[in-house]
């Protein structure tokens, strides 16, 4: 996801001190404060800033008018004119028409990059937490959700081409009614068509927590921040001062980890074919570790995470490798057979149960929190004996998958294969739109594309989980399908 932003700004003032250190029979060290001197109208705006911090002029406050201050002060109007000036720069107050010249109303929203992300599952997105912990009323106003071509500059930050459809979300986010921020977030088409991403509200925890539920949990997050004058739009619409700076924020989103993953499979199968899929996962797994593991804490429990089904076909056999909750159905031997692994299940079980328990309506206060329950538990027993195994940054996990192998001749020989994450499989465990021979048939006719659709339309269709209880809105659905050559096939 790639994120652009303007917010109000106000410029940074920084005081110089200097001194030279001296022993203890010198006396204490001289310290002076080294500052251009300052025009009577700066020390005016110091002595009115004063008054607006310390209350004097609470916010929403009218400031005395021009000719009351220049004869408080005994200066000029020109003098007093030329300080509010400033204090508009500073965004600290706002001139009316017609009315006079008003205090903020709002306090300074204090913007903290790794603290308002990691606060998001308490309101739908980043912003409306940071605003409600402030007591203050947080709100979106939408201006548009659009399918469009993606810019140059948004190409670039999706590694996409240009032209390419993203979605784009635009809106303007308020705190008791004042703008605060313009926010476009653009994600790829292919990922948010048919997805919460299309609604104005994303539910609890906002467009992250969703995109999580699809199988793009955010990894880490890269922020270009640069201060400068707004155009036009922007400035009526966030109602700036002609002279008032913003921030201009470019916010990168990375789901790397199962691109990074996916990559070095193929890779590793490349450099050593001959080799096991389990020393091929291991390897695998240890090059992304290494892509990441400088800058990250990657034996933490909440690593980025991936499951994994693996099918290759030889001269003789096709092997396989199942790990963690994305199976494989394989049509052999006269029958179809479904190669799960589901100890992420059994782990946790009563936690899964509780958590489809009571309220279900996604975005409930009471979901959520069984939700955070459930993902807290299943951490405690990720990669390790007795618990569930997973790709992630331990090696280990490969050599915990499901294996097994198949003839590619005779007649038990291998005739079809889908491997399926679980937002795909849910066609059949979940929803029962098909049985697994049935899903091999649709594939084959119909082709993945089609299977993904029927599972979306069958959530949309229940979109706030109560006919068809289950964890997520929305998971990531990806198939794939294989047909092998029958005997005498030329």
């Amino acid at each position: 996801m790639s994120y652009k932003g303007a917010e109000r700004g106000r410029p940074w003032t920084v005081k110089v001190t200097v001194g030279r250190p001296t022993s203890s029979e010198e006396g204490p060290a001289l310290v002076a404060a080294v500052e251009a001197p300052k025009s009577q109208y700066e020390q005016i705006a110091d002595l009115l800033r004063a008054r607006i911090l310390d209350g004097t002029y609470p916010p929403g406050s009218a400031l005395p008018s021009e000719p009351a201050l220049s004869a408080e002060l005994g200066i000029s109007r020109v003098t007093v004119n030329r300080a509010i000036g400033l204090l508009r720069t500073a965004g600290l107050v706002k001139v009316r028409r017609g009315s006079g010249t008003y205090v903020r109303s709002l306090p300074q929203i204090i913007r903290d990059a790794k603290r308002r992300y990691g606060a998001r599952e308490r309101g739908t997105g980043a912003g409306e937490v940071e605003v409600r912990e402030m007591d203050l009323r947080s709100r979106t106003e939408y201006r548009e959700i659009a399918q469009v071509p993606a810019t140059p500059e948004v190409a670039q930050a999706l590694d996409i081409a240009e032209g390419t459809n993203v979605l784009v979300r635009r809106r303007v986010l308020y705190a008791n009614d004042e703008p605060t921020q313009i926010a476009d977030s653009y994600y790829p088409w292919e990922i948010a068509k048919d997805s919460a991403l299309l609604l104005a509200d994303t539910g609890k925890g906002g467009s992250y927590s969703r995109l999580a539920e699809m199988g793009y949990s955010i990894a880490r997050f890269m922020e270009d921040v640069n201060v400068r004058m707004p155009i036009d739009a922007e400035r009526r619409t966030l109602q700036l001062e002609a002279t008032q700076p913003v921030f201009d924020i470019v916010h990168i989103a990375l789901t790397w980890y199962v691109r990074r993953l996916g990559a070095h499979l193929v890779n590793a199968h490349a450099l050593n074919p001959d080799a096991s899929l389990p020393d091929i996962l291991a390897a695998a797994i240890t090059s992304v570790r290494g892509d990441h593991g400088s800058v990250c804490d990657l034996d933490h429990p909440g690593t980025p995470q991936s499951t994994v089904c693996l099918l290759r076909a030889g001269q003789d056999m096709a092997d396989y490798l199942v790990l963690c909750d994305s199976p494989i159905v394989l049509d052999h031997d006269g029958h179809v057979e479904v190669i799960t692994d589901l100890r992420l299940q059994e782990t946790s079980q009563k936690l899964r149960e509780a958590a489809l328990a009571g309220a279900n309506t996604f975005g409930s206060d009471d979901r959520a929190t069984r939700l955070r329950q459930l993902v807290t538990s299943q951490r405690e027993h990720v990669n390790r004996p007795g618990g569930y195994w997973i790709a992630a940054a331990n090696t280990d996990a490969a050599y915990n998958a499901v294996t097994g192998a198949l003839p590619v001749h005779g007649p038990s020989r291998l005739r079809r294969a889908a491997l399926l994450t679980d937002g795909a499989s849910s066609a059949v465990d979940t929803f029962g739109l098909f049985d697994w021979p049935q899903l091999l048939d649709m594939l084959e006719q119909l082709g993945p594309a089609q299977l993904i659709s029927f599972v979306r339309s069958v959530e949309r269709a229940d979109a706030d989980g109560q006919a068809r209880p289950r964890h997520k809105r929305h998971d990531d659905a990806t198939a794939a399908y294989c047909r092998f050559a029958q005997e005498g096939d030329q």
